[in-house]
């Protein structure tokens, strides 16, 4: 929340102010402080923060597996060009052709 990079539909908010007041997510946002019972119910921020969190790490580890993949291709690139190059050995996948 306080990077502001949390984007919200716009059905999800109208859909929130349907809800008992005190069970708003919305409500609960813009009450919420740092003293400690500061709001009478945080269930709804409680859920946001665990989806939130879900998802940041859903997409991170996404990303650092994707370099991953990425990196060993090239490696493996440069393994068959080396062989081809030093021993003449063509690479397995182009022997058949």
């Amino acid at each position: 929340m306080n990077t502001h990079r949390l984007v919200v539909d716009e059905n999800t908010i109208k859909e929130d102010f349907k809800l008992e007041p005190n069970h708003q997510l919305f409500r609960q946002l813009t009450r919420i402080t740092r003293d400690k019972g500061a709001l009478r119910h945080d269930d709804q921020i409680d859920a946001l923060a665990i989806a939130a969190n879900y998802w940041v790490e859903r997409m991170d580890r996404d990303q650092t597996l994707s370099y991953q993949q990425h990196k060993d291709e090239l490696i493996n690139k440069d393994l068959e060009r080396f062989m081809e190059h030093t021993v003449g050995r063509q690479p397995k996948r182009d022997r058949f052709i």
